[in-house]
């Protein structure tokens, strides 16, 4: 697998339309030995829909091209609102429903796409047991069903979005209870990102043996979830 992205982490226009590479085509994949594209958008169910109709189509010709060239299509959407700040209470309540929309959209059969890698619907600091008890457990459960339900028979990946091992692992949990149509998950920070303090305190050969014991063992944790 290889991502179809110029640059993810400076997208800095109001817009928020991610970049394409232009030292690379999807031709380019199979011939290099890839079978997979990853391609990550930022998108607001409830921006304009100028804006998300550019962000559609650009999706919608990415799956064209997959199709073409034989590479199966994973596509990341990643929600966000235009005016409420996520890590709020007013963006918490707004999450479920923007990820399920998003979910929804991107389901259409005209994408082409293989798999979602998805967002969990809630934000735990707002969910009893974890934060705030503002939210329920069996509605946060509720919230994951009507996500997974939105993605028709497209397969589910989740994401981290950089919370803590053990909400991430709770998440994964939530999911499983709720019986979505999950294929797994797709993990970064989540595993490593204490990783980086051990760097800083016992440098290279601490951070090596950090994610050869830590960092191994939480990713089999993780994987027997689905066991």
């Amino acid at each position: 697998m290889m991502a179809y992205e110029a640059d993810v982490y400076h997208i800095s226009d109001t817009e928020r339309i991610t970049k394409l590479p232009d030292n690379i085509s999807i031709s380019d994949f199979s011939k290099l030995g890839y079978k997979v594209l990853k391609f990550f958008m930022y998108y607001a169910p409830n921006d304009s829909s100028k804006i998300n109709r550019k962000k559609e189509t650009i999706i919608e010709n990415i799956g064209k091209e997959c199709v073409a060239n034989n590479i199966s299509f994973l596509m990341e959407p990643l929600v966000y609102d235009p005016v409420k700040r996520h890590g709020t209470l007013d963006y918490a309540f707004l999450k479920p429903k923007l990820v399920e929309r998003a979910t929804r959209v991107f389901s259409d059969a005209k994408y082409n796409i293989n798999f979602l890698k998805v967002e969990v619907p809630i934000d735990l600091s707002f969910v009893e047991g974890f934060g705030d008890p503002i939210m329920k457990q069996s509605e946060a459960i509720k919230c994951f069903q009507d996500a997974s339900n939105a993605a028709g028979d497209i397969p589910l990946l989740y994401l981290s979005a950089g919370v803590s091992f053990e909400w991430f692992k709770a998440s994964l949990n939530m999911a499983i209870q709720a019986q979505v149509n999950c294929s797994g998950f797709m993990c970064g920070r989540g595993l490593w990102s204490e990783a980086i303090g051990v760097f800083g305190e016992k440098g290279e050969d601490g951070l090596v043996n950090w994610l050869d014991t830590v960092g191994k063992e939480r990713l089999k944790e993780l994987i027997s979830l689905f066991d």
